[in-house]
């Protein structure tokens, strides 16, 4: 399995267009409580750059994708982008704000062989 190929800039607008909702998790009484909202300016670019650097890597030379490797970059992707996040002061749910849209990125744009199985 491959990433069909994609332009530097149809992967930047697939970062901007995945980065512009957020899910917010705060906690209520040890509860954690989720919302949706838009992000604003400076979480966008966090997590357009989050974003762009996992497609960079699914990309790397054109490289066999396995199971594993596209798992370990979405698992990388949401926990860098929780951290810087955090870091600028936004608590993010990562599953559903990084993790899921990549993971839905990924299942589309793949090419994949005959005897490539269902992911």
């Amino acid at each position: 399995m491959k990433l069909k190929r994609m332009t530097e800039n149809e992967m930047r607008k697939a970062a901007s267009e995945m980065a512009e909702k957020l899910t917010i998790r705060e906690y209520d009484d040890g509860s954690s409580v989720d919302y949706q909202r838009s992000s604003f300016p400076e979480e966008k670019a966090v997590l357009e750059n989050v974003f762009y650097a996992a497609m960079l890597t699914l990309n790397l030379h054109g490289s066999e994708l396995t199971k594993e490797k596209i798992q370990m970059v979405k698992d990388f992707a949401e926990f860098q982008g929780d951290i810087l996040m955090h870091d600028i002061g936004t608590p993010v749910n990562g599953y559903d704000t990084i993790y899921n849209p990549l993971g839905r990125f990924v299942e589309a744009n793949l090419e994949r062989q005959k005897d490539d199985r269902e992911m």
